[in-house]
């Protein structure tokens, strides 16, 4: 084996795919998803909706103390979600995904006009 064979096989790093913890909370207005990205830079997350799920994909490089990881996780949409209003947030490694519940119609009452 080579000199240059041989640096390449000590760079070589394990990738570990795990699927993040995710919280999920429900109030009138709006689901909330937390999931953790120990270590994730934002720029490393791919978030995207298509056919009423929710991809998200990200990866953490490694370092002398921690492997690399790909999490990824999929969730299928309630038909309430305003798609169009999903807002998405990451601070200290918590990914925060705002999805706001569509306005539902509100009853009214119908006049009756006499013709």
């Amino acid at each position: 084996m080579s000199q240059t064979q041989v640096a390449k096989a000590e760079k070589t790093e394990k990738l570990y795919h795990v699927q993040p913890a995710v919280d999920v909370l429900e109030s009138e207005e709006a689901f909330l998803l937390l999931a953790d990205l120990p270590g994730v830079d934002v720029s490393k997350v791919d978030l995207s909706i298509e056919k009423g799920q929710i991809q998200l994909k990200a990866r953490r490089e490694a370092t002398e103390i921690t492997p690399a990881v790909q999490y990824e996780r999929r969730f299928l949409v309630p038909r309430e979600i305003d798609a169009n209003q999903i807002h998405a947030s990451m601070n200290r490694g918590v990914l925060t995904l705002q999805l706001p519940k569509a306005a539902a119609p509100k009853p009214r009452r119908i006049e009756i006009s006499i013709d």
